[in-house]
């Protein structure tokens, strides 16, 4: 059992999936033009705060803006099993509002779902044009980021997106906590100032604390920093560790 095989079981990692939220049925599809006719909010809506508290009264004052919330929670609940649909969702929101970046999030995030890393970037784009901020207070859009800079080969941009990820990674939900934790640590080993410690740091909290079905791959990836940090023995131990563990069986 050596490195050589970790970096085999770590080449055919695949993203976790992610337990889907409960879902309603989606709200009725609103057009470009109808989205164009209710283009009058430009201040962030952020709909999390006001759903609570959110009256029959609301929805008479303010339909437009309840009906881009409906479709944006729509998308949430869609995107982790049915991602085609929570882009239509996330799309329709964008046409009622369309100067919010928080539709754009969504429906890059779902691009990524669909293997459009480059449609992903492009919608990331989008959204921080449209507000600066959009992408840093959100950890699941700082994630798809980095994996549509990685999977579109911008190798020095991607690093440095996963190194702003790592202090918000509690941020994320749970599910995609434990795959994050262990890209963000492979690309903090890459770059022009590789952070080994650091990267080593964060593989040892995933075997301890992380998913149980990933706790051996993030000891195979543990593996991998040690022996690219010259620790070849313990690389070698913790490479029979996690193939024991089941690594080839988190695939």
């Amino acid at each position: 059992m050596t490195v050589a095989v970790a970096v085999m079981v770590l080449a055919q990692l695949v993203p976790a999936q992610v337990a889907p939220a409960a879902g309603s049925a989606a709200p009725a599809a609103a057009s470009p033009a109808a989205g164009s006719a209710a283009t009058a909010v430009t201040a962030r809506v952020d709909c999390a705060a006001g759903r609570e508290r959110t009256t029959v009264w609301d929805r008479a004052r303010a339909p437009q803006v309840m009906r881009y919330c409906d479709f944006l929670a729509h998308a949430e609940a869609r995107l982790p099993r049915e991602p085609r649909r929570a882009d239509q969702a996330a799309e329709a929101a964008g046409n009622l509002l369309p100067g919010q970046a928080a539709p754009r999030l969504v429906r890059a995030r779902a691009a990524l779902a669909l293997g459009q890393p480059r449609q992903a970037r492009a919608l990331l784009d989008e959204a921080q044009a449209l507000d600066g901020e959009a992408i840093g207070r959100d950890a699941r859009a700082q994630l798809a980021l980095a994996v549509s800079l990685r999977e579109t080969g911008a190798t020095a941009p991607a690093v440095e997106a996963y190194r702003a990820l790592v202090p918000r990674l509690d941020a994320l939900p749970e599910d995609e906590r434990g795959r994050a934790r262990i890209d963000a640590a492979l690309a903090l080993t890459l770059g022009a100032t590789p952070a080994s410690g650091e990267a080593q740091a964060l593989l040892r909290e995933g075997v301890e604390q992380g998913p149980t079905g990933l706790r051996s791959v993030a000891r195979a990836a543990l593996a991998l920093v040690l022996d690219r940090a010259g620790s070849r023995d313990e690389a070698n131990a913790q490479a029979s560790e996690a193939l024991h563990g089941g690594a080839l069986a988190a695939l």
